[in-house]
Protein backbone atom coordinates (compact mmCIF):
# COMPACT_ATOMS: atom_id res chain seq x y z
CA UNK A 1 0.00 0.00 0.00
CA UNK A 2 1.40 3.37 -0.92
CA UNK A 3 1.05 6.29 1.35
CA UNK A 4 0.13 9.48 -0.32
CA UNK A 5 -3.50 9.10 -1.38
CA UNK A 6 -5.84 10.40 1.33
CA UNK A 7 -7.66 7.61 3.09
CA UNK A 8 -11.40 7.23 2.64
CA UNK A 9 -13.98 5.56 4.80
CA UNK A 10 -13.62 2.50 2.58
CA UNK A 11 -9.86 2.06 2.77
CA UNK A 12 -8.93 3.49 6.17
CA UNK A 13 -7.40 0.85 8.41
CA UNK A 14 -9.44 -0.01 11.51
CA UNK A 15 -8.22 1.84 14.56
CA UNK A 16 -7.79 -1.39 16.49
CA UNK A 17 -5.77 -3.08 13.76
CA UNK A 18 -2.69 -0.86 13.75
CA UNK A 19 0.31 -3.21 14.03
CA UNK A 20 2.56 -0.77 15.88
CA UNK A 21 0.03 0.92 18.15
CA UNK A 22 1.69 -0.28 21.34
CA UNK A 23 5.15 1.02 20.58
CA UNK A 24 4.62 4.00 18.28
CA UNK A 25 6.10 4.53 14.85
CA UNK A 26 9.68 4.42 13.58
CA UNK A 27 10.35 6.57 10.55
CA UNK A 28 13.60 6.86 8.64
CA UNK A 29 14.41 10.16 6.90
CA UNK A 30 16.99 9.68 4.16
CA UNK A 31 18.76 12.89 3.17
CA UNK A 32 20.69 13.53 -0.04
CA UNK A 33 22.53 16.87 -0.51
CA UNK A 34 21.88 18.04 -4.06
CA UNK A 35 25.54 19.02 -4.47
CA UNK A 36 26.21 15.28 -4.73
CA UNK A 37 24.90 15.58 -8.29
CA UNK A 38 27.80 17.84 -9.21
CA UNK A 39 30.43 15.26 -8.25
CA UNK A 40 31.50 11.81 -9.43
CA UNK A 41 28.88 10.07 -7.26
CA UNK A 42 26.10 11.49 -9.44
CA UNK A 43 26.49 8.66 -11.95
CA UNK A 44 25.43 6.03 -9.41
CA UNK A 45 22.27 8.06 -8.63
CA UNK A 46 21.46 8.87 -12.25
CA UNK A 47 21.54 5.18 -13.11
CA UNK A 48 18.17 4.92 -11.33
CA UNK A 49 16.51 7.40 -13.70
CA UNK A 50 15.07 7.00 -17.15
CA UNK A 51 14.82 9.17 -20.22
CA UNK A 52 11.55 10.76 -19.09
CA UNK A 53 13.13 12.23 -15.94
CA UNK A 54 16.14 13.50 -17.84
CA UNK A 55 13.96 15.16 -20.48
CA UNK A 56 11.81 16.81 -17.81
CA UNK A 57 14.90 18.12 -16.01
CA UNK A 58 16.18 19.60 -19.27
CA UNK A 59 12.99 21.66 -19.58
CA UNK A 60 13.25 23.26 -16.14
CA UNK A 61 14.18 26.96 -16.07
CA UNK A 62 17.39 26.82 -14.00
CA UNK A 63 20.24 24.35 -13.42
CA UNK A 64 19.44 24.38 -9.68
CA UNK A 65 15.84 23.37 -10.36
CA UNK A 66 16.99 20.59 -12.67
CA UNK A 67 19.46 19.25 -10.10
CA UNK A 68 16.85 19.34 -7.31
CA UNK A 69 14.38 17.48 -9.51
CA UNK A 70 16.89 14.82 -10.53
CA UNK A 71 18.03 14.39 -6.92
CA UNK A 72 14.45 13.93 -5.75
CA UNK A 73 13.62 11.40 -8.45
CA UNK A 74 16.87 9.49 -7.92
CA UNK A 75 16.42 9.25 -4.14
CA UNK A 76 12.77 8.22 -4.51
CA UNK A 77 13.55 5.48 -7.05
CA UNK A 78 16.57 4.27 -5.10
CA UNK A 79 14.40 3.93 -1.98
CA UNK A 80 11.76 2.03 -3.95
CA UNK A 81 14.32 -0.21 -5.67
CA UNK A 82 15.91 -1.15 -2.35
CA UNK A 83 12.53 -1.88 -0.80
CA UNK A 84 11.26 -3.89 -3.78
CA UNK A 85 14.61 -5.58 -4.50
CA UNK A 86 14.80 -4.11 -8.00
CA UNK A 87 18.24 -3.57 -9.62
CA UNK A 88 19.25 -0.04 -10.53
CA UNK A 89 19.08 -0.91 -14.23
CA UNK A 90 15.33 -1.53 -13.84
CA UNK A 91 14.55 1.21 -11.32
CA UNK A 92 13.35 3.61 -14.04
CA UNK A 93 10.62 1.08 -14.87
CA UNK A 94 9.08 1.16 -11.38
CA UNK A 95 5.55 2.49 -11.79
CA UNK A 96 4.93 5.79 -10.01
CA UNK A 97 1.26 6.70 -9.60
CA UNK A 98 0.73 10.47 -9.61
CA UNK A 99 -3.02 10.45 -10.18
CA UNK A 100 -4.97 12.87 -8.00
CA UNK A 101 -7.37 11.17 -5.60
CA UNK A 102 -9.09 14.43 -4.69
CA UNK A 103 -10.48 15.44 -8.07
CA UNK A 104 -11.83 13.91 -11.24
CA UNK A 105 -9.68 15.88 -13.68
CA UNK A 106 -7.48 12.89 -14.44
CA UNK A 107 -4.40 15.13 -14.23
CA UNK A 108 -1.18 13.67 -12.86
CA UNK A 109 -0.76 16.23 -10.10
CA UNK A 110 -1.19 13.95 -7.09
CA UNK A 111 1.56 12.97 -4.69
CA UNK A 112 3.76 10.13 -5.98
CA UNK A 113 2.78 6.65 -4.84
CA UNK A 114 4.60 3.38 -5.43
CA UNK A 115 2.91 0.09 -4.56
CA UNK A 116 4.69 -1.63 -1.69
CA UNK A 117 6.65 1.44 -0.57
CA UNK A 118 5.41 3.83 2.13
CA UNK A 119 7.24 7.11 1.59
CA UNK A 120 7.01 10.86 1.14
CA UNK A 121 9.46 13.27 -0.48
CA UNK A 122 10.44 16.91 -0.03
CA UNK A 123 13.18 19.05 -1.51
CA UNK A 124 14.70 22.47 -1.23
CA UNK A 125 17.65 23.63 -3.32
CA UNK A 126 20.50 22.19 -1.18
CA UNK A 127 18.76 19.08 0.17
CA UNK A 128 16.32 16.30 -0.74
CA UNK A 129 14.68 14.21 1.98
CA UNK A 130 12.64 11.04 1.76
CA UNK A 131 10.63 9.80 4.74
CA UNK A 132 10.11 6.04 4.84
CA UNK A 133 8.14 3.68 7.09
CA UNK A 134 8.13 -0.09 7.07
CA UNK A 135 4.56 0.03 8.36
CA UNK A 136 2.33 0.13 5.25
CA UNK A 137 -0.58 1.65 7.18
CA UNK A 138 1.37 4.61 8.58
CA UNK A 139 0.26 7.92 7.06
CA UNK A 140 3.25 10.26 6.87
CA UNK A 141 4.38 13.49 5.27
CA UNK A 142 7.66 15.41 5.32
CA UNK A 143 8.74 18.95 4.50
CA UNK A 144 12.10 20.74 4.50
CA UNK A 145 12.84 24.47 4.32
CA UNK A 146 15.97 26.57 4.62
CA UNK A 147 16.30 29.14 7.37
CA UNK A 148 16.36 31.92 4.79
CA UNK A 149 13.11 30.79 3.14
CA UNK A 150 10.75 33.67 2.37
CA UNK A 151 7.15 33.01 3.33
CA UNK A 152 4.38 34.56 1.30
CA UNK A 153 2.83 37.93 2.09
CA UNK A 154 -0.09 37.65 4.51
CA UNK A 155 1.25 34.39 6.00
CA UNK A 156 -0.32 34.89 9.43
CA UNK A 157 -3.69 35.92 8.01
CA UNK A 158 -3.96 33.14 5.44
CA UNK A 159 -2.09 30.20 6.97
CA UNK A 160 -2.76 30.38 10.72
CA UNK A 161 -5.76 29.35 12.77
CA UNK A 162 -7.21 31.81 15.28
CA UNK A 163 -5.30 30.22 18.17
CA UNK A 164 -2.04 30.11 16.20
CA UNK A 165 -2.48 33.73 15.15
CA UNK A 166 -2.95 34.83 18.77
CA UNK A 167 0.28 33.06 19.73
CA UNK A 168 2.03 34.50 16.66
CA UNK A 169 0.98 38.06 17.55
CA UNK A 170 2.12 37.62 21.16
CA UNK A 171 5.54 36.42 19.97
CA UNK A 172 5.71 39.39 17.58
CA UNK A 173 5.20 41.75 20.51
CA UNK A 174 7.36 40.06 23.13
CA UNK A 175 10.25 38.43 21.27
CA UNK A 176 12.85 39.46 18.69
CA UNK A 177 12.18 39.15 14.97
CA UNK A 178 14.39 36.05 14.79
CA UNK A 179 12.01 34.18 17.12
CA UNK A 180 8.99 35.16 15.02
CA UNK A 181 10.78 33.91 11.92
CA UNK A 182 11.52 30.56 13.58
CA UNK A 183 7.91 30.24 14.68
CA UNK A 184 6.70 30.97 11.15
CA UNK A 185 9.07 28.42 9.65
CA UNK A 186 8.13 25.72 12.18
CA UNK A 187 4.40 26.27 11.67
CA UNK A 188 4.69 26.32 7.89
CA UNK A 189 6.80 23.15 7.64
CA UNK A 190 4.42 21.35 10.02
CA UNK A 191 1.35 22.35 8.02
CA UNK A 192 3.01 21.34 4.75
CA UNK A 193 3.98 17.96 6.24
CA UNK A 194 0.43 17.28 7.47
CA UNK A 195 -1.18 18.29 4.17
CA UNK A 196 1.30 16.14 2.27
CA UNK A 197 0.46 13.24 4.58
CA UNK A 198 -3.26 13.56 3.85
CA UNK A 199 -2.62 14.15 0.14
CA UNK A 200 -4.43 17.50 0.08
CA UNK A 201 -1.36 19.69 -0.33
CA UNK A 202 -2.20 23.34 -0.87
CA UNK A 203 -5.55 22.55 -2.47
CA UNK A 204 -6.97 23.49 0.96
CA UNK A 205 -6.13 26.46 3.17
CA UNK A 206 -3.26 25.72 5.60
CA UNK A 207 -5.25 27.21 8.49
CA UNK A 208 -7.28 23.97 8.55
CA UNK A 209 -4.21 22.36 10.11
CA UNK A 210 -3.99 23.45 13.76
CA UNK A 211 -0.56 22.97 15.32
CA UNK A 212 -0.32 22.72 19.11
CA UNK A 213 2.71 24.95 19.58
CA UNK A 214 4.25 26.12 22.89
CA UNK A 215 6.68 28.62 24.38
CA UNK A 216 8.95 25.73 25.39
CA UNK A 217 9.17 24.45 21.82
CA UNK A 218 9.97 27.92 20.53
CA UNK A 219 12.69 28.23 23.20
CA UNK A 220 14.21 24.94 22.03
CA UNK A 221 14.14 26.03 18.40
CA UNK A 222 15.76 29.35 19.30
CA UNK A 223 18.51 27.58 21.21
CA UNK A 224 19.22 25.37 18.21
CA UNK A 225 18.60 27.55 15.16
CA UNK A 226 18.43 31.10 16.48
CA UNK A 227 20.76 33.69 14.97
CA UNK A 228 22.37 34.32 18.35
CA UNK A 229 23.07 30.68 19.17
CA UNK A 230 26.70 29.87 20.01
CA UNK A 231 26.40 26.20 19.08
CA UNK A 232 28.85 25.13 16.43
CA UNK A 233 27.07 23.21 13.64
CA UNK A 234 30.20 21.13 13.21
CA UNK A 235 29.40 19.40 16.52
CA UNK A 236 26.70 16.83 17.00
CA UNK A 237 24.28 16.35 19.89
CA UNK A 238 26.91 14.74 22.08
CA UNK A 239 28.75 18.07 22.18
CA UNK A 240 25.67 20.09 23.10
CA UNK A 241 25.16 18.48 26.48
CA UNK A 242 21.84 16.85 25.55
CA UNK A 243 21.15 13.18 25.16
CA UNK A 244 20.20 12.18 21.62
CA UNK A 245 17.27 9.79 21.42
CA UNK A 246 17.62 9.18 17.69
CA UNK A 247 20.31 8.20 15.25
CA UNK A 248 22.00 11.39 14.03
CA UNK A 249 23.16 9.86 10.78
CA UNK A 250 26.02 7.77 9.52
CA UNK A 251 27.50 10.51 7.33
CA UNK A 252 27.84 13.54 9.57
CA UNK A 253 30.21 15.14 7.09
CA UNK A 254 27.21 15.30 4.72
CA UNK A 255 24.60 16.66 7.11
CA UNK A 256 24.59 17.57 10.80
CA UNK A 257 21.70 16.97 13.15
CA UNK A 258 21.91 20.11 15.30
CA UNK A 259 20.18 18.88 18.41
CA UNK A 260 19.52 15.78 20.44
CA UNK A 261 16.47 17.36 22.06
CA UNK A 262 13.00 16.15 21.28
CA UNK A 263 11.26 18.82 19.22
CA UNK A 264 7.76 17.45 19.06
CA UNK A 265 4.16 18.64 19.01
CA UNK A 266 0.79 17.52 17.68
CA UNK A 267 -1.64 18.81 15.09
CA UNK A 268 -5.25 18.24 14.07
CA UNK A 269 -6.83 18.52 10.63
CA UNK A 270 -10.32 18.22 9.22
CA UNK A 271 -10.82 18.41 5.49
CA UNK A 272 -13.35 20.93 4.18
CA UNK A 273 -16.90 19.65 4.54
CA UNK A 274 -19.44 18.82 7.19
CA UNK A 275 -18.44 17.47 10.59
CA UNK A 276 -19.69 13.97 9.94
CA UNK A 277 -18.54 10.43 10.62
CA UNK A 278 -17.19 10.28 7.07
CA UNK A 279 -15.11 13.43 7.64
CA UNK A 280 -13.54 13.04 11.10
CA UNK A 281 -10.90 15.23 12.64
CA UNK A 282 -7.51 13.59 12.20
CA UNK A 283 -4.65 13.89 14.68
CA UNK A 284 -0.95 13.89 13.83
CA UNK A 285 2.29 13.59 15.74
CA UNK A 286 4.85 16.19 14.64
CA UNK A 287 8.61 16.03 14.85
CA UNK A 288 11.11 18.70 13.79
CA UNK A 289 14.73 17.90 12.95
CA UNK A 290 17.03 20.96 12.70
CA UNK A 291 19.99 20.26 10.43
CA UNK A 292 22.97 22.03 8.91
CA UNK A 293 24.68 21.36 5.60
CA UNK A 294 28.43 21.83 6.24
CA UNK A 295 30.66 23.73 3.86
CA UNK A 296 34.17 22.27 3.89
CA UNK A 297 35.67 25.47 2.49
CA UNK A 298 33.68 27.82 4.74
CA UNK A 299 32.80 25.96 7.99
CA UNK A 300 31.23 29.08 9.47
CA UNK A 301 28.82 29.21 6.56
CA UNK A 302 26.97 25.96 7.20
CA UNK A 303 23.43 26.27 5.85
CA UNK A 304 20.75 25.57 8.43
CA UNK A 305 17.44 23.94 7.57
CA UNK A 306 14.38 22.59 9.34
CA UNK A 307 12.80 19.23 8.53
CA UNK A 308 9.25 18.57 9.72
CA UNK A 309 7.72 15.09 9.88
CA UNK A 310 4.00 14.43 10.38
CA UNK A 311 2.65 10.96 11.18
CA UNK A 312 -1.04 10.31 11.72
CA UNK A 313 -1.43 9.42 15.37
CA UNK A 314 0.15 5.93 15.42
CA UNK A 315 -1.79 4.92 18.53
CA UNK A 316 -5.01 5.92 16.70
CA UNK A 317 -6.28 7.67 19.79
CA UNK A 318 -6.39 11.22 21.04
CA UNK A 319 -3.06 12.39 22.52
CA UNK A 320 -3.17 12.22 26.33
CA UNK A 321 -3.37 15.66 27.93
CA UNK A 322 -2.00 17.30 24.81
CA UNK A 323 1.03 15.01 24.56
CA UNK A 324 1.73 13.85 20.99
CA UNK A 325 2.08 10.17 20.22
CA UNK A 326 5.54 8.61 20.18
CA UNK A 327 7.37 8.70 16.85
CA UNK A 328 10.98 7.60 16.59
CA UNK A 329 12.95 9.34 13.86
CA UNK A 330 16.25 8.35 12.28
CA UNK A 331 17.98 10.99 10.18
CA UNK A 332 20.17 9.13 7.69
CA UNK A 333 22.32 11.18 5.29
CA UNK A 334 23.38 9.09 2.31
CA UNK A 335 26.13 9.51 -0.26
CA UNK A 336 25.44 6.54 -2.55
CA UNK A 337 22.47 4.30 -3.46
CA UNK A 338 24.42 1.31 -2.13
CA UNK A 339 24.63 2.93 1.29
CA UNK A 340 20.92 3.76 1.12
CA UNK A 341 20.10 0.13 0.34
CA UNK A 342 22.18 -1.07 3.27
CA UNK A 343 20.48 1.33 5.68
CA UNK A 344 17.02 0.60 4.38
CA UNK A 345 17.33 -3.17 4.42
CA UNK A 346 19.15 -3.54 7.77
Amino acid sequence: MSYSAPETAGNRHPRTAHPDASRGERVQIFALPTRTMYGPLRFSWLSYLGLAEQQHAAQLPTPAAAVSYLSTQALMRAMAAARLDVPSSAASEIEVDRSCTLCTSGKKHGKPRIAGVNFNMSQVNPLVVGAFSRNPSAVLGVDVETMDARLFSGFARLALSDEERAFYERVAQERPASALRLLSLALWTAKEAVLKATGHGLSVVPSLVRVQFSEQLLDALEATLGAETSEDPAHGPEDSGTEASENTGSNEELLKNLTGETLRASAVFRAPGDDTEDNPERTFALRWVPVALPDAEHPEGAQKMLIALAVENPAHSEPTQGEPAQVEVELLPVATPLELKRLLTD
